[in-house]
């Protein structure tokens, strides 16, 4: 769509914009692991597949908060969601004009599932009942749908 190619041109995203790095390493990244997420992904699971600080995380967040829907849920972490499916679609095209902005929904299907399998060697009593959930309904999910999650999940 025409308006979130403006919108993020206006941001200064495009290719030779001054804050086209900020969106290779830290946005797309981000837009990435939502676009591939079976379900709204909380916090720590954007944290843990991008492998970014809580803090930058929460900086592309607030970047992007135009085009996020943020739900809340009782006794757990907000989620994070695209606020229509349209931003969906043309955020993960990459036939169309948005090859300068299109992420691929595989890489973050393969960040997730890298994050799902070291997670599973780590002390689960630190995590939230949210986390938890997501990886027992989908982690496995993620790590057949990465590019090369499988070969992790086997080592």
């Amino acid at each position: 769509s025409g308006f979130y190619e403006k919108r993020f041109k206006g941001m200064n995203f495009g290719r030779g914009g001054a804050r086209r790095d900020f969106y290779d390493e830290k946005v797309a990244p981000v837009l990435e692991v939502i676009t591939a997420a079976r379900e709204p992904p909380p916090l720590s699971i954007l944290i843990h597949a991008t492998e970014m600080k809580e803090r930058a995380v929460e900086d592309v967040l607030a970047e992007i908060s135009t085009f996020l829907k943020i739900e809340k849920r009782e006794d757990e972490e907000s989620r994070y969601t695209f606020t229509h499916q349209s931003f969906n679609d043309w955020i993960t095209n990459r036939l169309d004009k948005n090859k300068n902005f299109a992420v691929k929904k595989e890489n973050g299907h393969t960040a997730i599932a890298k994050a799902f399998v070291q997670i599973l060697d780590e002390d689960s009593s630190e995590k939230k009942e949210g986390v938890k959930g997501y990886w027992k309904k989908h982690g496995v999910y993620h790590v057949a749908e990465s590019v090369d999650g499988c070969k992790e999940f086997l080592k």
